[in-house]
């Protein structure tokens, strides 16, 4: 019985061979040195983590240092943050996962259509919304949420079911990471 559980174990392991992630030497050297902090536990780490990283230290080595520097000042803000507010931008981003990509890339221009607009017109649109007592804003948020999502088109109406006389989006939408 011992010899037959041998070789049907042998027999397994040559018909699905395991698969043991990269080893460290397979890094390139701009990998290796970003990710010097986890040399000792790289063997320990699965396999899907190990490509997670070494994907993120190539695209972190392909960085300008502009680029570098920006991304330090969000990770500085993100780690300032309170905790309930990155549970709350996590959950905004896994319900942002959960659209089709045709109302990901509609949330995404009109929320470049609103960074387009000068400072103070997006103050101003984000005080009316707030000064709305909390049934107001309700009531938009179930409106723009049943609304039909349309590429590239939101029929011109603001949060408030107006027209916002600039063919586009009217004043601040829910977006991934915050206002």
């Amino acid at each position: 019985m011992m010899m037959s559980m041998n070789r049907f174990l042998m027999l397994l392991l040559m018909v699905c061979p395991m698969t043991f992630g990269m080893s460290w030497d397979e890094l390139t050297p701009q990998q290796r040195e970003v990710l010097a902090p986890h040399e000792r536990q790289w063997g320990a780490l699965d396999e899907a983590r190990q490509q997670q990283l070494a994907a993120g230290a190539a695209r972190w080595s392909a960085m300008s240092e502009q680029d570098r520097s920006a991304v330090r000042q969000r990770y500085a803000q993100w780690e300032a943050m309170p905790d309930a507010r990155k549970q709350e931008l996590l959950r905004r981003l896994e319900e942002f996962r959960g659209l089709t990509p045709q109302q990901q890339q509609q949330l995404r221009e009109q929320q470049r259509r609103f960074g387009a607009r000068p400072p103070h017109e997006q103050r101003e649109l984000r005080d009316r919304f707030e000064r709305l007592d909390r049934r107001e804003r309700s009531d938009i948020m179930d409106r723009y949420k049943r609304r039909p999502m349309t590429p590239g088109h939101d029929g011109g109406r603001s949060p408030g079911g107006g027209r916002s006389g600039r063919g586009g989006s009217g004043g601040p939408r829910p977006a991934p990471g915050g206002r």
